[in-house]
């Protein structure tokens, strides 16, 4: 999957998260970049046309600087063309009713508890194919 439909954005302060994410996603036949600022990933939206290379971004809510909820609004301003938009998973170790309401408010489209498991994340890539 190394066309633009396969790239999967990874957004984590934890070097060990966002590695082991991507090494999983190598191994599972997708291309993806790893991102340790929400700052960092929103210069890749913005500046490199970010929105048409990833097909989903998975972003740790708790960021240090700007948070998950506040680069997952702002990728969502800058998504002029809404068919090519990607899929905003929010990967948190919060999950109430609550917590879920503010991740889709702020234009996530999924909400994970972390650690995600291998079942739980080939849905969710699934779901960026189509």
């Amino acid at each position: 999957m190394a066309d633009a439909q396969g790239m999967v954005m990874v957004v984590d302060d934890n070097q060990d998260v966002r590695d082991s994410m991507l090494l999983l996603l190598d191994v599972m036949g997708w291309c993806g970049r790893g991102f340790a600022t929400a700052e960092a990933a929103l210069e890749e939206v913005t500046v490199n046309n970010g929105l048409t290379r990833y097909a989903i971004a998975f972003i740790d809510v708790s960021l240090p600087g700007m948070s998950g909820l506040e680069l997952a609004t702002r990728i969502r301003a800058e998504s002029v063309d809404q068919t090519r938009r990607p899929i905003l998973v929010a990967m948190t170790g919060w999950g109430s009713v609550d917590d879920r309401a503010q991740t889709l408010a702020a234009g996530f489209d999924e909400h994970v508890i972390k650690p995600l498991d291998v079942p739980g994340l080939q849905q969710l890539l699934a779901k960026a194919l189509n």
